[in-house]
C-alpha cells in the first residue's frame, strides 16, 4: 500500500472514520482539514496501524470463538 499517494491516505482515513462511527460530512471536514495542514500522510500512518490492530483482535476473536464452538461441540457427543 502505497502511503505517500493521497488517494490511499484518503482511503484509510476514511476507513478507519466509519469503523469509528463517524458521519460522511464529518470525514469529509476531517480529511480537508488535514490536507490543509499537510498531516494527511501522518494521520493515514496511524489510521493504517489502528485498521491492522482491529483486523488482528478480530482474528483473534473470530479464532477463540471457533474454539469454544469446538469444544461445546465435543461436549455434546
Amino acid at each position: 500500500m502505497d502511503l505517500e499517494d493521497e488517494d490511499t491516505q484518503k482511503e484509510l482515513l476514511t476507513r478507519q472514520y466509519q469503523a469509528q462511527g463517524i458521519s460522511q460530512a464529518q470525514i469529509t471536514k476531517k480529511l480537508t482539514r488535514l490536507e490543509a495542514n499537510g498531516t494527511l500522510e501522518e494521520e493515514a500512518k496511524d489510521a493504517q496501524e489502528y485498521l491492522l490492530a482491529q483486523e488482528e483482535e478480530q482474528a483473534a476473536t473470530f479464532k477463540a470463538q471457533a474454539l469454544l464452538d469446538a469444544q461445546a461441540r465435543e461436549k455434546a457427543c
